[in-house]
């Protein structure tokens, strides 16, 4: 999941849309960048809220295909021309 920061990062690299792999790309590139890098401990309360944050995306981009599937489904019931397109 990118961050606020990898978002307005992404403006100043080239190409359009968002992937996976280019999100990655960016992370990477800004994280060489930093000068001040924190060791992360598994204890940290911030580990554990990102971690829960993280899981509740997981979620939510389950659910929302998870509604997609069902519409196109729906939609494909009356009218099946649409899945020739």
């Amino acid at each position: 999941m990118p961050s606020w920061r990898t978002h307005h990062a992404a403006r100043i690299y080239s190409g359009e849309g968002t992937t996976e792999a280019r999100d990655v790309g960016i992370i990477a590139d800004q994280a060489k960048m930093r000068r001040d890098p924190q060791p992360v401990r598994a204890e940290d309360e911030t580990i554990v809220e990102l971690r829960l944050l993280t899981a509740r995306r997981a979620d939510l981009v389950h659910d929302r295909t998870r509604s997609y599937n069902r519409f196109r489904a729906t939609l494909l019931e009356y009218f099946p021309a649409l899945g020739a397109s």
